[in-house]
């Protein structure tokens, strides 16, 4: 049985973009879904793209996804880019899915797009999500 909880994440597509120091790592990482689904045997993630530690860029598309009685979307897609060199780290996930019925029906949306950017320059850190939308 699935926790109420767990059903509520499911509405929101997520994008992570952790940038670390490249002093201090040498990496970068960023990592998106367009779909997350959480219940008590574990949560499954759609449309999965996570960024090689070196940068880059990753990228994953799905067409539709259903999960009976849970979750049903189509257009899922996620794309991560980041780049590193001795002065910055930097990190932008997106992700994002259309059609959106969450729990049949209690929750819906046309559109969920999730913006995440990290920056990083060895002394301090900043990261935002401007343009991150739910229609």
């Amino acid at each position: 049985m699935m926790s109420r909880l767990g059903a509520l994440a499911v509405v929101s597509a997520f994008a992570l973009a952790p940038a670390r120091a490249a002093a201090q790592s040498g990496t970068v990482s960023g990592r998106g879904a367009a779909a997350v689904v959480t219940t008590t045997a574990g949560a499954q993630q759609f449309a999965v793209a996570a960024l090689p530690g070196a940068g880059g860029m990753a990228d994953s598309e799905l067409p539709s996804v259903a999960v009976p009685s849970t979750l049903s979307a189509e257009g899922l897609a996620s794309i991560t880019t980041g780049q590193l060199d001795q002065t910055l780290v930097s990190a932008t996930t997106t992700a994002e899915a259309a059609n959106v019925n969450v729990l049949n029906g209690l929750i819906t949306a046309k559109a969920v797009l999730a913006v995440a950017t990290s920056y990083a320059n060895g002394a301090t850190a900043t990261s935002e999500s401007n343009g991150s939308t739910l229609l």
